[in-house]
């Protein structure tokens, strides 16, 4: 498996994943997401709560600014 370059990915988040909780807050959907992640600042540490299959992980992710994603 590639890494990938975005910071979901480098935390360990797969396809399939389904995200529920930002550092312990529910995310009901997508655009709830994009809300909480852009109330953070590059750097943040974020925990992602993520369902895969039967299991509920908690993986730690280091937020980056968009501009940088597409330098990568």
């Amino acid at each position: 498996m590639t890494e990938s370059p975005a910071p979901a990915g480098r935390a360990g988040v797969q396809s399939g994943d389904v995200i529920v909780k930002l550092n312990g807050e529910s995310i009901p959907d997508a655009q709830s997401l994009v809300s909480l992640v852009g109330k953070r600042k590059p750097g943040d540490e974020v925990t992602l709560t993520v369902e895969r299959g039967k299991e509920t992980l908690d993986l730690k992710a280091t937020l980056v600014a968009a501009k940088d994603m597409k330098n990568n």
